[in-house]
């Protein structure tokens, strides 16, 4: 009897043990069965897809983990491994781009979509010491209302830290209560031809510095209070090389278009920035007691329509160049300039026409005010005032009284206003 209670025993644990490994051949079969991808498979795909390893693409299943296995399989396909983001909605959060990979949409219908358990300061994707980034044609959304967030907190849509040659070309970036790029501690970026709508922030640098980075020919509208571009850092130091070009910025009237503090050599050329809070803030970052402003910068050749307050406000602008700019139509001043030293303010067209517009037309005509500024210009600019309009009765020109005196080495020369006004000059005390 014990032999044949044994026997059976033994049965039923071989039943138990021979279950559990044809359960576990079946899952390496399946698993292998998605690994071992052939390379017609991806041929066909162009790449490696979500799809392959059992993504639905439906918007509401969680696709992270089918996402990242995509990444990480293509990732050990050698240099330059294609992820290819298919047409469809994938909810995911907190994904690791991985070295030698490419991740490559094929526009709107590519959609990354934060998924409803995403935290604050996480991310879709998270790109993190990797030598070379690629990102081509992908739209990411926030997923906003939906994905908590605030105007002082939420998700980043990509986080890009501790990175070199990083190129985000022909992506989308939209429906996020924060930011579409966050960039720290990297270098050599080049941020173009993409669309950022809906947004705190478009692109923003912060925390330790970064460097060499390109922001040319996007498309920014929309936003909450922050800016559509933001360059600036919350430790010490500059950002340093940093070029911003051909850019569209419109409707962010609760922010700056263009926000830049503690960074040197810049250029900010033939950008619109339309119907903005305020276009463009040069001002400094103060980090354990020592301030970081604004050096060697260039902005010229930019177009600044329509301000709700001022075209341009300078607090820190060293040995820089603000010439050749268009503004039109600011609710306050054209250009206000708080602290300058040896730059040039010089050749810049403002032009007040907007007649129609009661809620501004209070505040047009002065055009620009100094109310510090030393070895520096203001020279050359012209300030057309439409008639009919209230600002042509306004002084286009303040001066605070310590820039008149000779110790500050300013020159103020050939400031033409049309039509002219009995005072185009006013000297006013601090």
């Amino acid at each position: 009897m014990k032999k044949l209670n044994i026997s059976k025993k033994l049965k039923i644990l071989l039943s138990i043990v021979l279950i559990a490994v044809l359960s576990l051949a079946v899952y390496k079969f399946y698993s292998g069965r998605i690994v071992e991808i052939s390379e017609e498979e991806i041929a066909l795909a162009g790449g490696i897809t979500p799809y392959m390893f059992g993504a639905k693409g439906d918007g509401v299943t969680n696709d992270t983990k089918a996402v990242q296995a995509a990444i990480d399989y293509a990732s050990g396909q050698g240099k330059g491994g294609i992820v290819v983001i298919p047409e469809g909605v994938f909810s995911v959060k907190d994904l690791k781009y991985r070295k030698n990979v490419k991740i490559i949409g094929s526009g709107e219908e590519s959609v990354l979509l934060a998924d409803p358990s995403s935290k604050v300061w996480s991310g879709i994707l998270h790109c993190n010491n990797i030598d070379t980034v690629e990102i081509r044609n992908v739209t990411f959304d926030g997923n906003k209302p939906i994905v908590y967030g605030n105007t002082e907190e939420g998700i980043m849509l990509i986080w890009i830290v501790s990175c070199k040659n990083v190129n985000i070309t022909d992506c989308t970036f939209r429906n996020n209560w924060f930011a579409g790029v966050s960039i720290k501690k990297s270098s050599d970026i080049v941020i173009e031809r993409n669309k950022f709508l809906e947004l705190d922030c478009g692109v923003i640098t912060a925390d330790a510095p970064s460097s060499n980075i390109i922001i040319n020919n996007n498309y920014f509208d929309g936003a909450e209070y922050s800016e559509p571009i933001s360059i600036y850092g919350m430790k010490a130091g500059y950002s340093e090389n940093i070029t911003i070009t051909n850019n569209v910025i419109k409707n962010h009237t609760r922010g700056n278009g263009i926000l830049l503090r503690a960074v040197k050599s810049v250029v900010v050329k033939n950008n619109i920035i339309d119907n903005n809070c305020t276009g463009i803030y040069a001002t400094y970052s103060t980090y354990n007691g020592v301030d970081y402003g604004v050096y060697d910068a260039i902005i010229e050749d930019n177009a600044i329509i329509n301000s709700v307050y001022e075209g341009i406000i300078i607090d820190s602008f060293n040995n820089s160049r603000f010439v050749n700019n268009t503004i039109q139509d600011s609710g306050v001043f054209g250009i206000l300039v708080r602290g300058s030293n040896g730059s040039e303010i010089n050749d810049n067209n403002l032009l007040y026409s907007n007649i129609n517009d009661f809620t501004r037309l209070p505040y047009n005509g002065f055009s620009i005010k100094v109310e510090s500024m030393e070895n520096s210009s203001v020279k050359n600019n012209k300030t057309n005032i439409l008639e009919g309009t209230l600002a042509r009765d306004r002084t286009p020109i303040i001066i605070s009284e310590n820039n008149t005196t000779s110790t500050a080495n300013n020159e103020f020369a050939n400031n033409e206003v049309n039509p002219e006004t009995a005072d185009a000059y006013a000297v006013i005390s601090d």
